[in-house]
């Protein structure tokens, strides 16, 4: 459904890294009174900005993402929701893998105001066969029919249940022509280290694989840590998408043919690319941390300048130099 994610409601919009997940809202207990309460105070907030500052309410937000580590407050945007609503967040995240964290949550149907998780998991369906999640449909007609004209017709279209209704947006998305004019996946290079190699070309699966060796032999350390020739997205069970969804798109492969399905994967250009990783990695030009990094550990190393190059999403970047 959703991605680590970004609220529905344009008014207290704050962006959050992450992909492919679901914020979806809930309804049961006291909590949605609470829930409501927010809505409420957003809302009127737009409507009279000159009313007294509203009462503190808190929403408790819960991320199935280990990985995810962004608080609310000490920052312009998330300190504007709350002098403007009185609403502040607490975000939560498993301790242990997710789906257990939440499967437990919803079996005593002790459920955290806001649930974000991804599209894939089980958990969607079942928050919403069972009822414990508001549509955001009702919410939005009740509370803020802005919600229209901030969410993308597309995203609704795609994410809208057999029921009529909309339980989750998703915060990574693109409607039809967005996706014409802007992307999250990028190919960066540091600009100091590629010039003094001479500014040579990386466009083909040899000058890459040449550049990569003269770069790890001639700066095997950059400020006392090793440097890392070429990194990804992190590796898990679906797979890299760094490789299977960015580098298709970087090779201009299509997703289809004479009005046919394609499958990247049977590209010979694409199958060119990945064999060259091979011999990269079969060589030691690339090393372990390739395969094991976690998104954390990328994000410090990104930090460090210890990247010649990465294929990567644009919005982990932009956070990394925005923190540094």
């Amino acid at each position: 459904m959703l991605a680590p994610g970004t609220v529905c409601y344009d008014k207290i919009k704050y962006s959050l890294q992450g992909k492919e997940a679901a914020v979806m809202t809930t309804d049961r207990g006291a909590r949605s009174v609470c829930l409501t309460a927010a809505l409420l105070l957003l809302a009127g907030c737009a409507a009279a900005p000159q009313q007294p500052a509203a009462p503190a309410v808190q929403l408790d937000w819960y991320v199935n993402f280990s990985w995810f580590n962004a608080g609310w407050g000490g920052n312009h945007v998330t300190d504007t929701v709350t002098e403007s609503t009185g609403v502040t967040v607490d975000f939560s995240v498993p301790t242990g893998a997710g789906s257990d964290t939440l499967d437990a949550m919803i079996r005593q149907e002790d459920l955290p105001d806001l649930i974000t998780l991804g599209w894939w998991e089980p958990q969607v369906s079942t928050l919403i066969d069972g009822g414990y999640v508001y549509s955001l449909d009702e919410l939005a007609e009740t509370y803020d029919p802005d919600f229209y004209t901030v969410a993308g017709a597309d995203q609704l279209d795609w994410y809208r249940q057999p029921d009529g209704y909309v339980y989750g947006y998703p915060s990574f998305s693109a409607g039809v022509e967005e996706a014409q004019q802007a992307a999250n996946m990028v190919f960066v290079v540091r600009k100091d280290l590629y010039e003094a190699l001479g500014s040579p070309d990386m466009t083909t699966p040899e000058g890459f694989a040449d550049t990569l060796r003269r770069a790890a032999a001639q700066f095997p350390e950059v400020d006392g840590k090793p440097l890392i020739p070429f990194g990804v997205g992190e590796f898990n069970e679906y797979g890299n998408a760094s490789l299977t969804d960015c580098l298709p798109d970087f090779l201009a492969i299509p997703p289809q043919k004479d009005g046919q399905a394609y499958d990247a994967v049977t590209d010979p250009d694409y199958q060119t690319w990945l064999k060259t990783l091979r011999e990269l990695v079969a060589d030691g030009t690339l090393t372990s941390d390739f395969f094991f990094d976690k998104r954390q550990q990328t994000a410090e190393k990104l930090l460090d300048g210890q990247y010649f190059c990465l294929l990567y999403q644009w919005t982990d970047v932009d956070v990394a130099l925005q923190k540094n």
